[in-house]
């Protein structure tokens, strides 16, 4: 039985309960954001982290750099099944080490996009409960379709088109209905590789082998970024600069998504009666952005509307991002297709 200290980062991926089956001694937090691993190595002592699930569009997902510092600390660091796959990927050759399957998948270069492991997913308050499927599941169910049910050619064809579904809203139905599938039932076939990938990983941490070398020593926090932008096509904030390997489009799924994603925290915003704080004003002249006075001060008011908001959800103790929060309460209502087609 493996006696060192472990954290784990985990919610929809795998169950708390679960885990703590299989490594009794672990400490499960929720999915990780910036600063976790830091805190979890130098807050709470932990020789060794695993990352499976983390943030991504709600709020600042975990950070390449404290993961090289918390290595270059000595500690350990594993990933699989979602975020943590990603990472492992991104950071392995500085000693982060990967498990499983998407790993390998990311690592070898066969998936790329970090959509691949996104889902929509409720709160803590809800077992983070699942409302869309990823799409590394998809693909190990297509896998596991035997050919006489499913030729070859079809299933890249249900792949491309569940692959063009945006990731909140791609469900095993509407999958089914994109592609035409009225008599197949795909979910008689599905495969959860993100928990099969994150219950290997768990059973890793019970019984530690020995650790490897890694393949380049974290010197500094500059050496390992410089190796991580060789290696992540992402923005990464680095003495108050934005670098940037290729530039985002205006028009790309990326931007369009988040312009939704804000869109529709507004509009809870509007429903829900939060605004600006009283007395709030304005300034139009601020030279932040190339628009016009009037441009800039509705887009300063809907930031603080944004800011207000946070701070209701922070007292409330909601515990999880305005958009994941928005999303939910749309969804809870049945208000979600009806916004989403109005926008």
């Amino acid at each position: 039985m493996n006696s060192q200290r472990i954290v784990v980062f985990a919610g929809p991926t795998i169950s708390k309960t679960t885990i703590q089956e299989i490594v009794p001694s672990a400490l499960v937090l929720a999915p990780c954001e910036q600063g976790d691993v830091h805190f979890a190595r130098f807050q709470l002592g932990a020789e060794v982290i695993a990352i499976i699930d983390g943030v991504h569009s709600q709020r600042l997902p975990n950070w390449h750099s404290e993961n090289l510092g918390v290595l270059h600390d000595g500690g350990r660091i594993f990933g699989a099944a979602s975020m943590g796959a990603l990472r492992a990927a991104e950071c392995e050759p500085w000693g982060m080490e990967g498990v499983g399957e998407i790993f390998s998948w990311y690592r070898d270069g066969i998936i790329e996009g970090d959509d691949e492991v996104c889902l929509a997913h409720g709160g803590e308050d809800t077992g983070y409960k699942a409302f869309s499927i990823p799409l590394v599941n998809v693909r190990a169910t297509l896998k596991a379709i035997p050919s006489i049910m499913m030729s070859a050619a079809r299933k890249a064809e249900v792949l491309e088109i569940a692959r063009g579904i945006f990731y909140p809203e791609r469900t095993w139905r509407r999958i089914a209905d994109a592609c035409e599938l009225r008599d197949f039932d795909l979910e008689e076939y599905e495969v959860d590789l993100k928990q099969a990938d994150a219950m290997q990983l768990c059973y890793l941490l019970a019984d530690l082998p020995p650790r490897k070398k890694a393949e380049r020593e974290v010197r500094n926090a500059d050496d390992g970024y410089k190796g991580v932008f060789k290696a992540n096509d992402v923005k990464i904030f680095h003495h108050g600069k934005i670098h940037r390997l290729h530039e985002i489009a205006p028009d790309s799924a990326f931007t369009q998504r988040l312009a939704l994603e804000r869109k529709l925290a507004l509009a809870f915003c509007a429903m829900a009666g939060i605004g600006p704080r009283e007395g709030f004003k304005p300034d139009p002249e601020a030279p932040l952005l190339d628009l016009q006075p009037d441009e800039m001060a509705n887009l300063i008011r809907e930031e603080a509307t944004l800011r207000r908001a946070r701070e209701w959800l922070a007292s409330s103790k909601a515990n999880f991002g305005i958009v994941s929060h928005t999303l939910d309460w749309l969804r809870v209502h049945g208000l979600y297709e009806q916004r989403k087609e109005s926008l």
